[in-house]
C-alpha cells in the first residue's frame, strides 16, 4: 500500500519537529512525507533539512509568503498525485500516541468509499460523532465535515479532488472536503478506538503561542 503524508508547516518548529517523529513512531507502515512551508523564520526551514537528511522528504516547498492552507494542499496533491493509494493531512500540531494509527486509517481509506481521520483528543469545541458503524473490523462514528489534522482519504477521491482556493487562508477545508465526499457517495467519520492528540490542546496552544492564534483568526477573514 503506497500512502503520502501531506504536512503544511509555518513556525512553531518545536511541534513539528515533536509531532512529525510521533507519526515516524507510531504509523505502523511506510509513507512518503511531501512538506510545504509557509514562509517560517523560526528554524523550521533547518528543521526540515535536518529530516529530509535522515528520512527523505518526497517533496518539499519553501513559501517567501503565507499561501493559505487550500492552495498549500493543492501544491502537495499535485506533486504527489496519481501515484499513492491513500492521501493523508497532517498537522504539524496532530501528535500520534497509538502504535499502527495510520496504517489502520489507510486500510480503511484504501477501500475506496471512507474518508476517516482518528478521534481528536485535546479540541475545544470537539465533533460528535454519529452511531457507530463496522469497517475493517473498526468502529467509526460518521461525521459531514472531518478535520484536516489526521484526515486519511482514498487515492481515486484525492486524485479528482481540489480544495477551494477561494476561501480564507485559513479554515473551511473540512467543509469543502465534505461537500465532494457527499457528491461522490462516500462515507466520512472518525475512528472511534483510535485517538490523536491536539498537540498541548487547543487551549495550551493559544497560551505557549498567542500571537499565532492572533493571526489566523485575521486570516480567517
Amino acid at each position: 500500500m503506497d500512502v503520502a503524508v501531506l504536512s503544511l508547516t509555518r513556525d512553531r518548529v518545536e511541534y513539528s519537529r515533536h509531532c512529525f517523529a510521533s507519526l515516524r513512531q507510531n504509523a505502523g507502515c511506510d509513507f512518503d512525507h511531501f512538506v510545504l512551508d509557509q514562509a517560517s523564520d523560526d528554524g523550521t526551514l533547518d528543521y526540515l533539512e535536518d529530516y529530509d537528511r535522515v528520512y527523505g522528504l518526497a517533496d518539499v516547498f519553501c513559501m517567501d509568503e503565507n499561501i493559505g492552507i487550500h492552495r498549500g494542499h493543492n501544491i502537495l496533491l499535485d506533486a504527489s498525485r496519481g501515484n499513492y493509494d491513500v492521501y493523508v493531512t497532517f498537522d504539524n500540531d496532530c501528535e500520534v500516541t497509538m502504535p499502527g494509527t495510520l496504517a489502520t486509517c489507510a486500510r480503511i481509506a484504501k477501500r475506496g468509499d471512507w474518508v476517516v481521520s482518528p478521534t481528536v483528543l485535546g479540541l475545544n469545541q470537539p465533533p460528535t460523532p454519529g452511531p457507530a458503524v463496522t469497517v475493517e473490523g473498526e468502529l467509526v462514528g460518521s461525521f459531514p465535515a472531518v478535520g484536516g489534522i489526521f484526515r486519511c482519504m482514498p487515492g481515486w477521491f484525492a486524485d479528482d479532488f481540489r480544495f477551494d482556493e477561494t476561501q480564507p487562508l485559513w479554515g473551511g477545508d473540512e467543509n469543502t472536503v465534505g461537500l465532494a465526499v457527499q457528491h461522490r457517495g462516500l462515507n466520512m467519520g472518525y475512528l472511534l478506538d483510535w485517538t490523536v492528540n491536539h498537540f498541548e490542546t487547543t487551549s495550551g496552544q493559544q497560551q505557549r503561542y498567542p500571537d499565532y492564534f492572533v493571526r489566523k483568526m485575521a486570516e480567517m477573514g
